[in-house]
């Protein structure tokens, strides 16, 4: 696999989440075009953007300048390092992390989020949850968690509540006030 770097992006904690956007769509054009790996995370005030290190001088020089456009009022640092992943399921399937989070970070950046958001959000979770899983026992879910490691899997805990509520997608219903059909592929006859 290729070298990774990231860049660290500390900005105001006033600033709305639409500069941070803007911020990222400028340096992204100028620097990142070519790149499929590239990604970012916001931290809080912290946007972390990483990308293929074949880029670092082409993103470094272009990064002077997108400072100077956004800080005529604000305060902006900023600082380069090596990306290394600390999450074991992600170093596990980087190859396949790296792909996703560039295609988040796409469309991230690209969709409107006044409008769509919500229905984007459905369709990403959904699509993930239909074609890892089958399996839509809670019980089972939550067992699968470490022990004391609950609060950091609210994400996932949520995603699995969105499936079972949009499992009507998949041709089952679920709920007192629907039908429910017939699996008719059910191991359970």
């Amino acid at each position: 696999m290729f070298s990774m770097r990231e860049i660290r992006i500390w900005v105001e904690s006033s600033w709305s989440h639409e500069k941070k956007l803007d911020l990222i769509k400028r340096l992204v054009g100028l620097a990142l075009r070519k790149d499929k790996s590239w990604h970012f995370f916001y931290e809080y005030s912290l946007i972390v953007i990483r990308f293929d290190s074949n880029f670092e001088d082409l993103i470094e020089r272009h990064m002077k300048l997108v400072a100077e456009e956004f800080t005529e009022d604000t305060y902006i640092n900023y600082s380069f390092g090596d990306y290394e992943e600390n999450i074991d399921a992600t170093k596990k399937y980087l190859g396949h992390f790296i792909t996703i989070f560039h295609g988040f970070s796409t469309l991230a950046i690209n969709i409107d989020h006044e409008k769509d958001y919500s229905a984007v959000t459905d369709r990403v979770l959904h699509c993930w949850l239909n074609m890892a899983t089958c399996d839509n026992n809670l019980n089972k879910f939550l067992a699968s968690i470490p022990e004391g490691n609950l609060h950091q899997n609210s994400e996932s805990i949520i995603g699995h509540l969105v499936s079972n509520m949009r499992s009507f997608t998949s041709g089952f219903f679920t709920g007192n006030s629907t039908p429910r059909m017939e699996n008719k592929y059910s191991d359970k006859d």
